[in-house]
C-alpha cells in the first residue's frame, strides 16, 4: 500500500506526495536492517562514514555520480546511493530526483511485463528508503537511498556476448513491446543485463519520460537480429513522424 502525505526533511521544502509513492513499506523485510544502519548514524555522510557503516561499494557511475553498494545485513539486495558529500549533479537535478525517476520507470516497465505476460525480460523491485534525520542534518543532505533487488547478473563480457548470440525474434518482439509502451531511453546492454537465471533485467530505469529509443541496442545485435529489429521498429518510427507532422500542420 502506498504511503500518503508528505515526507519532511530538516531544512528542506516538502517533497510532494506524488513523489513518495515508492517509499519502502513498513513491513518490507529489508526495513529493520536499514533502520539499524541509519537510525543512529548518518551512514551516507561521506565515504569514510559509508564504509564504517558496513557498506561495500561495488562501483561508482562516472556520469550519474551514483554509487552501487551492498551490505551484509541486506542479502539479496543492493543499494543505489548519493553521498551527502557528493555535490555534483547530473543535469542540474538533485540525486534524490533521479532515484524517484528510477522507481517510476521500473514501475511502468513492471506493469507492461505483467499485463502482457512477458517471458524474457524482468525488472527489479525498487524502493525509496527515507534516511532518518540526525541532529546535524542539513537541507543539502540526501533524503533517500534506493533499495533494489539484486538480480544476480552475469559478467559484462557474458552479457554483451548474450546480446549477440542469444537474442531471438521472440526476445526482440517483447523488447519492442516494452519500449513502445514505456518510452524511455538508454536501452543498451549495460542497462538491460542478462541474469544468471536466463532473463534480461532492466536495471537502469531513470529516463521514464523520454521518447522511444530503438536505436541504442541495434549495434549490439547480430547482423540477422539487427536487420529484424530495424524492420520491426520502422513502423513506430514512421508513426511518430506522422504524428509530429500532423501536430505541426494543425498549428
Amino acid at each position: 500500500m502506498r504511503q500518503q502525505g508528505h515526507f519532511l526533511h530538516p531544512g528542506r521544502s516538502k517533497i510532494p506526495r506524488t513523489k513518495t509513492g515508492h517509499i519502502l513499506p513498513a513491513n518490507h523485510p529489508g526495513k529493520p536492517a536499514l533502520d539499524a544502519i541509519f537510525l543512529h548514524r548518518r551512514a551516507t555522510k561521506d565515504e569514510e562514514t559509508f564504509q564504517a557503516s558496513g557498506f561495500t561499494t561495488l562501483f561508482n557511475k562516472s556520469r550519474s555520480f551514483i554509487r552501487v553498494a551492498r551490505h551484509p545485513s541486506l542479502p539479496g539486495y543492493l543499494l543505489k546511493v548519493y553521498l551527502d558529500s557528493e555535490q555534483r549533479q547530473k543535469r542540474n537535478r538533485a540525486g534524490w530526483e533521479w532515484l524517484v525517476r528510477r522507481c517510476v520507470g521500473a514501475e511502468k516497465i513492471r506493469k507492461i511485463i505483467e499485463q502482457n505476460r512477458v517471458q524474457y525480460f524482468q525488472v527489479p523491485g525498487k524502493w525509496l528508503y527515507p534516511i532518518p534525520s540526525q541532529p546535524n542534518s542539513t537541507s543539502l543532505d540526501q533524503p533517500f537511498v534506493l533499495l533494489v533487488h539484486d538480480m544476480d547478473l552475469v559478467s559484462k563480457e557474458e552479457n554483451e556476448s548474450a546480446w549477440k548470440s542469444l537474442i531471438t525474434r521472440e526476445h526482440l518482439n517483447e523488447l519492442y513491446l516494452i519500449i513502445t509502451k514505456a518510452g524511455g531511453s538508454s536501452y543498451r546492454p549495460d542497462n538491460i543485463w542478462l541474469t544468471k537465471r536466463g532473463k534480461f533485467a532492466f536495471i537502469d530505469t531513470e529516463y521514464p519520460t523520454q521518447n522511444f529509443d530503438y536505436e541504442s541496442i541495434s549495434s549490439y545485435l547480430s547482423p540477422e537480429m539487427r536487420s529484424y529489429w530495424v524492420n520491426l521498429t520502422q513502423r513506430q518510427t514512421k508513426k511518430s513522424r506522422t504524428t509530429r507532422s500532423g501536430a505541426v500542420s494543425r498549428k
